[in-house]
């Protein structure tokens, strides 16, 4: 039995972010950032996806990127 195409995608987008957790905790943050860029393209409305794609756009050095991804962190959820 075949997923919906959404639910398969949610289910790419949990695995690819939990690889980025990974690779962040042992301090491998090109790596991190690697997952969690893909996980926010397979599900860029998860917040805890969008903020730790975020920060890791900072700490590659792409700040203007990382700028961006948070502002829309702040207007998806302004508290």
């Amino acid at each position: 039995m075949m997923l919906p195409i959404a639910l398969q995608a949610q289910n790419y987008a949990e695995k690819y972010f939990q690889q980025g957790k990974a690779y962040e905790r042992v301090g491998n943050i090109e790596s991190a950032h690697y997952y969690y860029m893909l996980a926010y393209r397979k599900n860029p409305n998860r917040m805890d996806i969008l903020e730790a794609y975020a920060r890791t756009l900072a700490l590659t050095g792409k700040l203007y990127e990382a700028a961006a991804r948070f502002r829309d962190l702040l207007q998806k959820k302004p508290n």
